[in-house]
């Protein structure tokens, strides 16, 4: 009869779980480089290199952290073991208007009539509305944000 020795040899590879528009994607990390990760999740969601992202892990308490360094992702990796959970979640262009509501002064208010205090809360909470679509759309893929637009 014959006899076979098996063993296994426990390595130092992390075992990844990446999420980004609800695409999942799992592969292994053998070096903890920020950099690399940065650049394997590039390649795998086909992100443009002038695209800003942000990678978030998801820890012991179940919230999720930032991740912006090596130090933090092997911190992570270390805090949580394998598969590392991560999200990917797309930095706000820095050229995107921000709208934000004017509120006149109280004496404006106090000694206007009811119906053009009306109007203006009407325009405060449209541009607020003007302003959350603004966000939303940037955070959804193309074709979904086009479909929000045609249902409002």
């Amino acid at each position: 009869m014959q006899s076979f020795n098996i063993t296994t040899e426990k390595t130092n590879v992390t075992h990844a779980k990446v999420e980004f528009n609800n695409e999942f994607r799992r592969f292994s990390l053998e070096t903890l480089n920020f950099t690399y990760l940065e650049q394997v999740i590039r390649a795998l969601f086909e992100i443009d290199v002038a695209t800003t992202f942000k990678i978030q892990f998801l820890d012991d308490e179940k919230d999720w952290v930032l991740i912006s360094s090596d130090e933090e992702l092997t911190y992570a990796s270390s805090l949580v073991g394998s598969p590392l959970r991560l999200s990917i979640k797309l930095a706000a262009p820095a050229n995107t208007p921000q709208v934000k509501p004017t509120r006149p002064c109280k004496e404006k208010v106090n000694g206007a009539d009811p119906t053009s205090r009306k109007a203006h809360k009407i325009s405060i909470v449209t541009a607020r509305i003007e302003m959350l679509e603004g966000k939303l759309t940037n955070d959804l893929p193309a074709g979904k944000a086009r479909c929000l637009r045609e249902k409002s």
